[in-house]
């Protein structure tokens, strides 16, 4: 705890990183610290969530690292589908494809 307090004196230190515009919006563009290594490849969370979420079908997406057999880590990727969508074994490897055409190596 004592390291979210101290790297900005007087602000807490949330780990998120991102940019005001000229407009002085917000934008907020991941985490400095989640990071997953997967297939020897750095992957970011919030990048593969954007990617999930632009898929057609799906409202909201979160991402963790789970352990993968023998050793290392997979993604366990969390879908909120948009009304009128209704889960199938089809449309998650719709999803899966699509993240993967998206140009990210995805081990899901």
């Amino acid at each position: 705890m004592k390291t979210y307090w101290s790297r900005f004196p007087g602000y807490f230190y949330t780990g998120d990183y991102g940019f005001y515009d000229s407009d002085g919006y917000l934008y907020v563009l991941g985490r400095a610290d989640d990071i997953l290594t997967i297939a020897g490849e750095r992957l970011g969370t919030m990048d593969i969530e954007g990617i999930l979420a632009r898929h057609k079908a799906v409202a909201e997406a979160a991402v963790v690292g789970a352990p993968a057999p023998g050793g290392g880590e997979k993604v366990l990727a969390f879908v909120v589908l948009k009304p009128g969508e209704a889960p199938s074994e089809a449309l998650i490897n719709d999803i899966k494809e699509f993240a993967r055409a998206s140009g990210t190596r995805l081990m899901m």
